[in-house]
């Protein structure tokens, strides 16, 4: 059995559930995830959000998600503290993501898939870099649909953005963990790309700290032009968020997997609309999707359209 662990918020665990989706196709073993997340919520409030999704791989729930975060932890203890064997406890195994270089591609997941180490392996990882260009879009976008209802107050926005010709998602992120907050710089050149590439935008901020990206954006935009969206840490919100972000034509991203995954959703629901004739071929030519030019961008990089650009 592979378990692929879900690690850290919401933008990293769609990618861990899109890694273990391309695993599941290249192996007869058993594929579930299991969320670290087992006795209490995070700082974040981070929660396992994928089993209330269309998911088609089962996520680990109760006396099994214990036995196994415990099998993990000991694993991991054992490896990283006492550099022993990995292959330490009841027959269990942890592959870190930086033991399996790239290049990420069907061989790869082949490889991983059959190989012949027994028992259970535990994945641990991001995946960011192997699953971007095996991602199956269609089935991705099905299965990332949320069943648990839109609350009232996040229904209101969608109806506003659904009405809007050219709305515009900016994200700003200030509480990064190493990664530093983006400078002003980057979101004036960013508006300036669409203020000038779109006739009549209407931005709509996501922030983590909405002083803050009030402060910059009260300098570039009119007042009228923009509207601060509320941010939201419980995690079924914060996924409606991502949603409702996805409706959005146009995206100023920050460094965060969270809008990354929402620009993401965006652009391939136009590719997918375009092949099933709902819209013209050129639907999607005029949508532009900025992010900072930094060592990921290009990596990050789902479509030709997508803009880097200097966070100096």
């Amino acid at each position: 059995m592979f378990v692929v662990i879900n690690l850290g918020g919401l933008g990293n665990q769609l990618f861990q559930y899109a890694f273990a989706k391309q695993l599941q196709k290249h192996t007869s073993r058993k594929v579930i995830l299991c969320s670290t997340v087992t006795f209490k919520k995070d700082s974040e409030g981070t929660i396992d959000i994928l089993p209330e999704l269309n998911t088609s791989i089962e996520s680990a729930k109760g006396a099994q998600q214990f036995s196994i975060n415990m099998a993990f932890r000991i694993n991991k203890f054992f490896h990283r503290k006492l550099k022993s064997s990995r292959q330490s406890f009841k027959n269990t195994t942890v592959k870190y993501e930086d033991e399996l270089p790239p290049p990420y591609d069907a061989k790869f997941f082949e490889e991983l898939g059959n190989c012949q180490i027994p028992g259970t392996i535990f994945l641990a990882g991001y995946w960011q870099d192997s699953v971007i260009p095996n991602m199956n879009k269609k089935e991705l976008l099905r299965e990332f649909q949320y069943d648990g209802g839109i609350t009232d107050d996040i229904n209101k926005y969608d109806s506003l953005i659904s009405s809007d010709k050219q709305p515009v998602a900016i994200h700003s992120r200030q509480t990064y963990r190493g990664y530093g907050e983006l400078k002003s710089q980057y979101y004036e050149r960013a508006i300036e790309v669409i203020m000038d590439k779109v006739d009549n935008p209407i931005f709509y901020v996501f922030a983590d700290h909405n002083k803050k990206a009030s402060d910059i954006l009260q300098k570039i935009i009119p007042q009228d032009k923009y509207l601060l969206f509320p941010h939201y840490q419980e995690a079924r919100k914060a996924y409606q968020t991502i949603l409702l972000m996805s409706k959005c034509k146009h995206f100023v991203m920050s460094r965060s997997t969270f809008c990354w995954w929402a620009a993401w959703m965006s652009w391939a629901r136009t590719l997918e609309n375009v092949m099933d004739n709902t819209l013209e071929n050129n639907a999607g030519d005029n949508n532009c999707y900025i992010m900072p030019d930094t060592n990921y961008s290009e990596l990050f990089s789902f479509s030709d359209d997508c803009r880097r650009i200097s966070c100096e």
